[in-house]
């Protein structure tokens, strides 16, 4: 553990030069010549939609990962066919597809066929984050939309808010991510909220690991497992895209047992420890760990298709 701060940003600056940008860098400015306005128009869309609801800038997050961890980041998530991946029961709860259709549309109206659903579910995650306070990045474009949605691949390829470390580690790996990468995204958790059936089991051991004082907060919020309400993932800044969602954790505040078995599990408390104190490295870390997400399994070329409506195949 005797790894300096400078010196792990400069490991991590040379990964993310070599391994990231160095890897993608062909798909940055893709639409430069034949859809200019593309970004901005997305980004024009999400602002408006965050302005009404600043609660979709999470669910924008959430929607890209959702998609890109079944068969890739393909917008597969997005399509309305009987069985598919809205169907499975992790997906239950997702939303921000209205979003994605009044980006669609907008780009459209300027650039007709030329920009992906795909494309446009990862500018606006990436506004999202920038929109509640956190950092922007480059984001590599010029993926295909996929032709097929299966709810059962998104109910095996989906993790669990009840898993531990180990088992959410193995799932991440599975799909080529590191555990740190892990670790890293999961600081997302810092917007958004949850049900209270993501929790409700840790209130019903009395879990050891959940602050007394927090347990009684989400007991009043959710006093039963069948409760229909939501709270914050994070309860102190939960509309601000900072580092305390890894503060939480070392207060054994975390609410999902995921989140919390992060912190508690010895092999990632250390990288835990780094970001709760370190929030510039937290999000040059998160950036890169975004950029290796949206880039999941590409589909370019003849592999996919430029929707035309983001719900249906051509």
């Amino acid at each position: 553990m005797g790894i300096s701060v400078a010196a792990a940003l400069v490991a991590l600056v040379a990964v993310v030069a070599a391994g990231g940008w160095g890897v993608h860098g062909q798909f940055i400015g893709f639409y430069g010549i034949s859809c200019p306005r593309a970004e901005a128009s997305v980004t024009q869309v999400v602002t408006d939609a965050f302005q009404r609801d600043p609660t979709i800038a999470a669910a924008l997050v959430r929607l890209l990962f959702h998609d890109c961890f079944v068969q890739g980041c393909d917008a597969s998530i997005l399509l309305d066919n009987p069985g598919g991946e809205k169907s499975a029961v992790p997906n239950q709860t997702v939303r921000g597809y209205e979003v994605i259709d009044d980006a669609k549309a907008a780009v459209e109206a300027i650039c007709p066929g030329v920009v992906s659903c795909a494309d446009i579910v990862a500018l606006a995650a990436r506004d999202s984050v920038v929109l509640t306070g956190g950092p922007t990045w480059l984001v590599p474009t010029g993926r295909r939309d996929g032709r097929v949605s299966n709810g059962l691949a998104a109910t095996v390829s989906l993790p669990l808010p009840t898993l531990t470390t180990p088992v959410l580690t193995q799932i991440f790996l599975s799909h080529g991510l590191t555990q740190d990468e892990m670790i890293t995204l999961s600081g997302a958790h810092t917007i958004g909220r949850a049900h209270c059936s993501a929790f409700s089991n840790r209130l019903a051991l009395n879990d050891p690991t959940l602050d007394s004082a927090y347990a009684a907060e989400l007991r009043a919020a959710c006093p039963s497992a069948n409760s229909q309400g939501t709270v914050p993932l994070d309860p102190t800044t939960p509309f601000t895209f900072d580092n305390n969602y890894f503060t939480n954790l070392a207060a054994n505040r975390g609410l999902l047992t995921s989140d919390q078995d992060l912190f508690n599990n010895l092999g990632s408390q250390f990288l835990s420890n780094l970001d709760s104190t370190n929030a510039n490295l937290w999000q040059l870390k998160f950036t890169s760990a975004m950029v290796r997400l949206s880039t999941l399994n590409l589909k370019i070329g003849a592999l996919g298709e430029i929707r035309k409506n983001c719900r249906a195949t051509n």
